[in-house]
């Protein structure tokens, strides 16, 4: 960088932070140009006394201007010239220490010494600050890689050599850095390429276009049941994306799960089926004869969904539905709010809408009814009560989640009184038979001890804590008889 290029860069600046009035008033200022250090620099004295409302010039962390807004039109009008520079402070990245005084360089240098001086010391107190500060940045770091990946997934530059695929991995890095107390080291070699900021809000109005486009191509499908799998895709991509673009209102809705307690179509069973056949919820396995078992289910239910919706055949083809489609959407393990949304609003006028929600109300009835009948075998209705235990909210009542109480009435039906007593007082022997899973089977003795006393329920949490902790603990009891039988050691 030549004096003059510095000149020119200088003069702007000063504009733009004194003279501009952008920061609540102009003011007055000489700026002198030292060509004479081993860096060009430019000084600035300013009156600090407004000259057009009069206001005390004040930089600090909270006014209109403060070094950071500062640095960053440092570094934005040297772009626009051609030079990058740093606009991030020290402790961004990861420098903790003052830089040593001009003076004291100058001594050192004028001295012949071939090491800087040492930086003055710090307390332990401002020490403790910035290395707070420093990790503050870190998650800074780490969120603005996460969206740099999404907009590397969604835009049009995917790849794992693309631009924003390769600014994630250095901010990722960045932040594994800070926390290590690692100093950054400055790379330009992105910021060549373009502004990064530039370059991901791109890519984030291209991934909104083609959200808005997708779903008004999947909506403009035949009802079907593909098109409910379209839509159930799209709600998951949602929630992926929703960070790059917190104030899309289409991404925020499907993001959204529908409440369970006004969904009409959320069903606590087919819900769990759902869950298990996708493999959703952590701490619940399946070996191969219940994954048979579960899939005859779901097809047998939903043989006996199609034929309960057929009678309203005519109907929901006036809805825009199907049958195939509405059995469909009750199978799901959840819906989106811009789902449910989507199949009110495309009813053609007001008494249509509320016509429709009545009807989803009463087929939701005669679903939970049909499901109620269908007898399931012991293990499935276990893995079903184990997946409701632990994707229930922690502070519901043990008594609220359906698959247990089914449970627990079953048991209270078909033991003998000698062995319910038992239970009740302790003793969970006569279970051992009748509930597999040791998790479900001590919330099923405490929903039996305490049956008639709602009050006495347990909260979800707990129970659901310990079904993890056995599962976890069961996992790792694979792994070591694995590896005792890969090194010849089982007994």
């Amino acid at each position: 960088m030549d004096a003059e290029h510095a000149e020119v860069i200088a003069r702007e600046w000063g504009q733009a932070v004194f003279g501009s009035g952008e920061y609540g008033d102009a003011w007055r200022y000489v700026a002198a140009l030292h060509k004479d250090t081993d860096h060009l620099h430019a000084h600035f004295v300013v009156d600090k006394h407004g000259i057009e409302e009069g206001r005390f010039l004040s930089i600090c962390r909270h006014a209109a201007l403060n070094f950071d807004v500062m640095r960053e039109l440092h570094a934005e009008i040297s772009q626009s010239h051609g030079l990058n520079i740093l606009a991030s402070s020290r402790l961004s990245r990861g420098i903790i220490e003052n830089p040593p005084r001009q003076s004291e360089l100058r001594a050192s240098r004028e001295g012949g010494k071939a090491t800087p001086p040492a930086p003055p010391p710090l307390s332990d107190g401002e020490r403790s600050r910035r290395l707070a500060a420093m990790q503050g940045f870190a998650r800074e770091y780490e969120t603005l890689g996460d969206l740099a990946g999404l907009a590397a997934t969604t835009g049009a530059e995917a790849g794992t050599s693309s631009y924003l695929s390769r600014l994630a991995r250095a901010l990722g890095a960045s932040a594994a850095a800070l926390r290590q107390g690692v100093p950054l080291m400055p790379d330009h070699s992105l910021h060549a390429e373009g502004d990064p900021a530039a370059r991901v809000e791109a890519a984030r109005s291209e991934m909104i276009a083609s959200a808005t486009e997708a779903w008004e191509a999947i909506r403009a499908m035949e009802p079907s049941a593909e098109r409910v799998d379209l839509e159930r895709s799209f709600a998951e991509q949602a929630r992926a994306s929703l960070k790059l673009a917190p104030e899309s209102v289409l991404l925020a809705e499907h993001a959204q799960v529908a409440d369970r307690n006004t969904d009409p179509y959320h069903n606590p069973t087919l819900a769990s089926l759902a869950r298990l056949e996708q493999g959703q919820t952590e701490g619940v396995t399946l070996d191969e004869g219940l994954r048979t078992t579960l899939a005859h289910v779901r097809d047998e239910i939903g043989e006996r969904l199609t034929a309960l919706f057929s009678i309203r055949e005519d109907e929901l083809r006036i809805a825009g539905t199907s049958v195939e489609e509405m059995v469909a959407r009750f199978s799901l393990a959840d819906r989106s709010e811009g789902q449910r949304a989507s199949w009110i609003t495309e009813q053609p006028n007001t008494m249509q809408k509320v016509f429709w929600m009545e009807t989803e109300r009463a087929l939701g009835e005669e679903v939970r009814a049909e499901v109620a009948s269908f007898n399931l075998a012991p293990e499935l209705t276990e893995a079903i009560a184990r997946d409701q235990l632990l994707s229930a909210d922690r502070h519901m009542k043990l008594s609220e989640v359906p698959a247990l109480e089914a449970i627990v009435d079953r048991l209270h039906d078909t033991l003998k009184p000698e062995d319910l007593d038992r239970v009740r007082s302790g003793d969970f022997a006569p279970l051992n038979e009748q509930v597999r899973d040791p998790a479900l089977r001590a919330a099923v003795a405490h929903e039996l001890k305490n049956e008639g006393d709602l009050g006495q329920s347990s909260e979800v949490g707990p129970w659901a804590d310990l079904a993890r902790a056995q599962h976890r603990a069961a996992e790792l009891g694979q792994r070591d008889r694995a590896v005792e039988r890969d090194t010849g050691h089982e007994l």
